[in-house]
């Protein structure tokens, strides 16, 4: 598991390290500061490439929630409802039922996520927010709605469903 969810920290400490050691690596042109700063220099972009390739669980359930949202916007039962735990009948139904009535346009936008994880990491409650256009069917009427959601996500198989 990777110590950090950004690598902008270790990446910035790292470029400090380099400004320091020019600083003084000027002053007194010795070799093993600048091979340190040329060591400092090198592992920056590993620090960020090596972030890349390693996901948190906490980026997981984070990448799940943009999963379920955009398999939702474009009306895909199949992909929304395999983000939804099998155990969560009455929230299956409801994601069903929801897909056939509810337009959602493509202005829609994630934001504010949060993410607690509990139980080893098998278990994450997370709050966002989803700000979209939305049209009914019911209704025939499209209006803009802000909204407030909060999710209990569990491990399943190596996947994050929705409880």
């Amino acid at each position: 598991m990777w110590f950090a969810e950004s690598p902008w920290f270790t990446i910035v400490t790292l470029a400090t390290f380099v400004a320091v050691g020019l600083s003084i690596w000027v002053n007194n042109r010795r070799t093993a500061l600048l091979i340190g700063i040329i060591v400092c220099l090198v592992l920056m972009p590993v620090v960020w490439y090596a972030e890349r390739l390693i996901v948190t669980p906490r980026e997981q359930v984070e990448q799940s929630i943009y999963d379920i949202t955009a398999a939702f916007q474009q009306k895909d039962e199949p992909a929304t409802l395999g983000l939804v735990s099998a155990r969560a009948k009455l929230l299956r139904a409801t994601v069903s039922g929801a897909i056939r009535v509810v337009d959602v346009d493509p202005d829609m936008r994630v934001t504010d996520i949060e993410i607690e994880l509990s139980n080893q990491n098998s278990r994450a409650v997370s709050r966002f927010r989803v700000n979209a256009t939305v049209s009914s069917v019911l209704l025939s009427a499209s209006q803009h709605y802000p909204s407030r959601w909060e999710a209990t996500w569990q491990r399943e198989a190596g996947q994050w469903k929705m409880l």
